[in-house]
């Protein structure tokens, strides 16, 4: 009985000590946005993780359509210690160049979840400056279009092409925590839904009960 009592504290400790151990060191994850490909996932259902060392190196594919709006998210225990800091900073510069606007600063909730979000958008009505610029990034042969060049970028990502993150730099203080869960979406219908925390409680006490059940069941074929 007393196991039974204690289990509930086990497994909250357990679980906390699994959520610090996902957050970094208290410094923002940066991912940074670009485009290329194809030959990836499909990014309408697409999840990843980071390696053991909070890195990030993924892409996925659009499928359908020109994609006007590119959405990053990972959970804010897995971007900061602290969860009423957003611990999120993306960097998307050849976008920028071409155009489009980064959003910084989006937290909502997803499935039980605290998120942050970023998101890039196409322009509607692309300059003269932001075409000359995905020209001169682009370079090569203009006539071998569409090629997943920045040219093709500058009012959405057609279909066919990649969307691209990886963590900007590298820099320690800019990792994400080891293996973090992240989702980029052409869209936010398109985000996966992050395991709800509260699983994890459920896992955890479910792995007691089944452990003091299988103890008592070794005491009783001994008696």
């Amino acid at each position: 009985m007393k196991l039974l009592k204690v289990l509930p504290l086990v497994a909250m400790l357990l679980f906390l000590g699994v959520n610090a151990a996902m957050a970094d060191d208290g410094g923002d994850g940066q991912p940074k946005l670009g485009a290329g490909g194809p030959g990836s996932p499909d990014c309408s259902s697409f999840q990843g993780t980071a390696d053991a060392n909070g890195n990030i190196t993924s892409e996925c594919e659009v499928m359908t359509g020109t994609q006007t709006t590119i959405i990053f998210a990972v959970p804010d225990a897995e971007s900061s210690i602290d969860p009423n800091y957003l611990g999120l900073t993306c960097v998307a510069p050849q976008f920028q160049e071409a155009g489009w606007t980064l959003t910084q600063g989006i937290q909502t909730t997803i499935n039980g979840t605290l998120v942050d979000e970023c998101m890039l958008t196409a322009p509607t009505d692309p300059t003269a400056e932001d075409l000359a610029n995905a020209a001169a990034m682009s370079g090569g042969d203009p006539s071998d279009e569409p090629d997943c060049d920045w040219d093709d970028f500058v009012t959405g990502i057609p279909a066919g092409c990649d969307i691209t993150i990886t963590t900007a730099g590298n820099k320690p203080n800019q990792l994400f925590a080891p293996n973090a869960s992240f989702d980029v979406a052409p869209s936010t219908t398109d985000l996966i839904p992050f395991p709800e925390p509260g699983t994890l409680v459920l896992t955890l006490l479910g792995l007691g009960a089944l452990a003091l059940a299988s103890r008592k069941y070794r005491v009783r074929a001994t008696a």
